[in-house]
């Protein structure tokens, strides 16, 4: 956490400098935004880094348009923080947005589709949903092997879900598998 808390100021004055240069709502202020809430997320200052998440999201639903593809690394960050503070509900409609935008814009077997799948998958997991889980890491993991090979490290991150999901099912022989 040391490391993460000394970059904070230098994500800061990066973040200052941007918005002189670009202006307040231009998208290198919203990428940087994102950068200095991902630190804070990290160090636990969840309240400030969900502030910041919402208005990096702002920003690009203002520049980009609020179904663009290009707004997903906002509501998944924001998704992500709100998760971490058990803000479940929340957390569920933003992934569920996220997954919507991604299907739209790249069709349902994209690898984009299936980090969106694995973030709501996650959620579900978290909250002990196991049934609305399973599916979406199994889709999340079919996705991956056919899109990026099965040698890909997404691959991998896509089995690891799956298997703690059977792990926490006491699924021992499909987590071994």
């Amino acid at each position: 956490a040391g490391k993460f808390q000394a970059a904070i100021p230098v994500a800061r004055e990066l973040l200052q400098r941007t918005q002189e240069v670009a202006g307040p709502d231009h998208p290198l202020v919203s990428q940087s935004l994102n950068n200095i809430a991902l630190l804070l997320q990290k160090t636990r200052q969840y309240d400030e880094a969900q502030m910041l998440f919402e208005r990096a999201l702002s920003i690009d639903e203002k520049q980009i348009g609020k179904e663009h593809p290009g707004i997903v690394r906002s509501l998944s960050n924001l998704g992500l923080v709100l998760q971490d503070q058990h803000k479940f509900d929340a957390a569920r409609t933003l992934f569920e947005r996220a997954l919507t935008i991604t299907e739209a814009a790249y069709g349902e077997s994209h690898a984009a589709v299936a980090v969106s799948l694995g973030n709501l998958a996650t959620l579900y997991k978290e909250q002990k949903k196991y049934d609305d889980a399973r599916p979406l890491f199994g889709r999340a993991l079919t996705i991956h092997e056919q899109e990026l090979g099965n040698e890909h490290p997404a691959v991998a991150l896509s089995m690891i879900n799956l298997g703690e999901l059977f792990i926490a099912t006491q699924n021992y022989a499909g987590a071994r598998t």
